[in-house]
């Protein structure tokens, strides 16, 4: 079975937004509507990056998610 995994690091929060122009690449790519899922992983992401960094400082940001492409799945994994 064929598919493409995109991996992302992201050390800065301001940087974020690779990781929604990845989404949107996947979609242009894919053929499908990713609108609902990218609504539901900013608000996973900007989740992480408030509860998880509250009491630490944010320049321990490490923040990493996969993008497996695969025929009719999207797989998503986030990681902090």
């Amino acid at each position: 079975m064929m598919y493409d995994t995109i991996a992302i690091k992201i050390t800065d929060a301001d940087d974020t937004e690779l990781i929604f122009s990845t989404l949107d690449h996947l979609e242009k790519r894919s053929g499908y509507h990713f609108e609902k899922i990218g609504i539901a992983l900013k608000e996973l992401i900007d989740n992480v990056i408030e509860h998880a960094y509250q009491l630490r400082e944010r320049s321990d940001l490490l923040l990493e998610v996969d993008f497996t492409l695969k025929a009719c799945q999207l797989q998503i994994t986030v990681h902090e």
